[in-house]
């Protein structure tokens, strides 16, 4: 195609092609302006009709996208589940918690995929799962659509996600009996079923009757909790007698994920009381007692990520950190596995 036909129209008997050159007016734009420019502009304007060569490109950015965006931050992706699922149930010692016919809760599962996780655990089998988290759902239709997004992956290759657990196609197919792929594939709701849901409000007051629940889980939400022994009450009075809980808890503080002028340990030097940047800054290693005296037995502390701390942060570490052996102020990440006793 001539370089100035502008329409992108192509003469007949001629191929379009995409050319790999940036335009000047955009050359100084970083990647997150002008992709949030061009999510502005498809998720606003009326569905245009496109040329063949906008066609062509949008396609070949949705491929290239398609495997960048594969990685364990989106909240979306292919990747992500396949960690989660290590993390809260392959990963895991023997005895894991159970999948087949369980009820799942997700504490704090957060607002982009709540039903994600969920929504993995009843195509493998679970009988129900509910997410609770504070915020409502950035988009819900979005978010439903990705229940679809999960169900299809697992159908097309299992192992992609959930390694070498045991699970056929036909089983993937019976477990998601309830869900309305049509509907769910539209943004509709409706096509949760009765088997996924999602509650807007406070962990400490889940709703759930008692003993309810098989499974209780959270990722990187304990570190954020301000009431730790309301929260503790809560998950015991809803948990089962011999039902499990498994917890991720992220013990840096989480400012240094975004300031790189903060380090890992900083908010454990700062006189401020209570919580500072979201956290309340309670070392992983300190929960495990906490779960005991609230009628839990822990079954396995699994250390995941270790912070070395410089001599000069501890000389400046204030109480109670400073009363505490170097191995829990350096341990920063761990995967929590209990019994509701």
């Amino acid at each position: 195609m001539s370089s100035n036909d502008k329409t992108g129209a192509t003469a007949r008997g001629e191929l379009h092609r995409i050319e790999n050159s940036s335009v000047p007016q955009l050359a100084t734009a970083n990647l997150q302006t002008i992709l949030q420019e061009l999510w502005a502009r498809i998720s606003s304007e009326p569905a245009p009709g496109m040329n063949e060569l906008q066609l062509s490109l949008g396609d070949a950015i949705c491929e290239r996208l398609a495997g960048l965006v594969d990685v364990h931050l989106n909240r979306f992706s292919r990747t992500r589940f396949f960690d989660l699922f290590g993390m809260f149930q392959q990963d895991l010692p023997h005895p894991r918690p159970p999948i087949q016919g369980a009820t799942y809760l997700d504490l704090g599962c957060g607002s982009a995929n709540p039903y994600g996780f969920g929504a993995l655990m009843v195509a493998l089998g679970a009988r129900a799962a509910t997410s609770i988290d504070l915020d409502p759902i950035e988009d819900r239709g979005r978010a439903v659509r990705a229940v679809r997004r999960i169900v299809l992956q697992l159908l097309q290759e299992p192992s992609s996600i959930v390694r070498e657990y045991p699970i056929t196609r036909d089983q993937i197919l019976r477990n998601a009996q309830g869900l309305d792929l049509a509907r769910l594939a539209a943004g509709d709701p409706a096509g949760l079923g009765d088997r996924l849901s999602y509650l807007q409000r406070s962990a400490y007051e889940t709703g759930m009757a008692s003993g309810s629940v098989d499974v209780v889980i959270s990722n990187s939400f304990l570190e954020h909790v301000d009431d730790l022994p309301r929260l503790f009450d809560e998950m015991a009075r809803v948990t089962k007698q011999g039902g499990y809980g498994v917890h991720a808890i992220d013990g840096i503080d989480h400012w240094s994920y975004g300031d790189p002028a903060r380090g890992p340990h900083d908010f454990l030097c700062d006189p401020t009381p209570g919580m500072l940047h979201g956290c309340n800054r309670v070392r992983p290693l300190e929960f495990p007692a906490m779960f005991e005296k609230h009628g839990f037995r822990v079954q396995n502390v699994i250390r995941r990520m270790t912070t070395p701390m410089s001599p000069e942060i501890r000389a400046r570490l204030l109480p109670p950190w400073s009363g505490l052996a170097l191995d829990v102020l350096e341990t920063s990440y761990v995967t929590l596995v209990v019994r509701r006793e």
